[in-house]
């Protein structure tokens, strides 16, 4: 099982409490603080997760959010994935 090492997120997320969560799981916190100047460089690394949430939220009925039951949810998300992963297999053959 893959484990996470690094947490990055922004200003948002900058509580002392934040950092002590990703501290507890064994990930090293990278969150930007407040009233620092921007271009640490965290868009560097966020890009492709916004991209790959974009690409899955086209499926109106994961954006939404109707159902409520978790396995709902997680088939739709896998489904989501599978039509993803194929549209773009078939456009390389």
């Amino acid at each position: 099982m893959a484990r996470i090492r690094t947490v990055f997120a922004d200003r948002g997320y900058n509580a002392e409490s934040n950092r002590a969560l990703c501290r507890s799981f064994g990930a090293e916190p990278h969150i930007h603080k407040r009233c620092q100047p921007s271009g640490s460089s965290l868009g560097q690394q966020r890009w492709p997760v916004e991209r790959s949430n974009a690409w899955l939220l086209e499926n109106k009925r994961l954006a939404l959010r109707y159902d409520r039951l978790g396995f709902i949810v997680q088939a739709l998300l896998q489904t989501a994935c599978i039509f993803l992963v194929a549209g773009r297999l078939a456009r390389e053959l």
